[in-house]
């Protein structure tokens, strides 16, 4: 049973304050603070013409040929060198995995809750590519970590090893 704690409404009446409800109010005012900042960082990307969204694992497969792919199990993971995605969920949060639009609100909301109530999530699962950790499943994960002021995450990592030249490197070969 969750725990209840009072607060005082007016000088003779209290009402009782369910905690769960608590943390679903702040996980729900959590996003919308991210989804705000993140809609902010898109205008600014878009006036400074930097790019503020992660980088696709596609990219790396268009223009570079694995040679090796390898298991490297579980390990703890900076999030600050998460950087791209394999997946189509590029487009539903930015390069600081601040959710956008397309976001799964409620499952978002979801897993905020559980982790403002100490519960432990599964690992994410991640492919390194050059130093570059790339998302395969746990996006919203990864997302309400950081959110929450979380700088390691738990992940399971494959790592790759790639011919050619990757994407993030020619951009910067061009900007010299």
């Amino acid at each position: 049973m969750p725990r209840l704690a009072t607060g005082r409404v007016d000088s003779h009446r209290y009402v009782w304050i369910d905690e769960k409800a608590q943390q679903e109010q702040r996980a729900s005012d959590l996003f919308c603070h991210l989804r705000d900042e993140a809609l902010w960082r898109g205008l600014w990307s878009t006036l400074t013409g930097r790019t503020g969204r992660l980088l696709a694992l596609a990219e790396v497969e268009a223009c570079c040929a694995v040679v090796d792919s390898r298991y490297d199990g579980t390990r703890t993971v900076l999030i600050s060198h998460i950087r791209g995605s394999c997946s189509s969920r590029c487009c539903d949060f930015d390069a600081d995995f601040r959710p956008l639009d397309s976001c799964d609100q409620g499952r978002w909301h979801r897993l905020a809750a559980a982790r403002l109530r100490g519960a432990m999530l599964p690992p994410v699962e991640l492919i390194l590519v050059e130093g570059f950790y790339f998302v395969v499943d746990g996006h919203h994960r990864i997302s309400v970590a950081r959110a929450l002021g979380e700088r390691e995450i738990q992940a399971t990592v494959t790592t790759w090893q790639v011919a050619g030249q990757l994407p993030w490197k020619k951009q910067s070969q061009r900007t010299h």
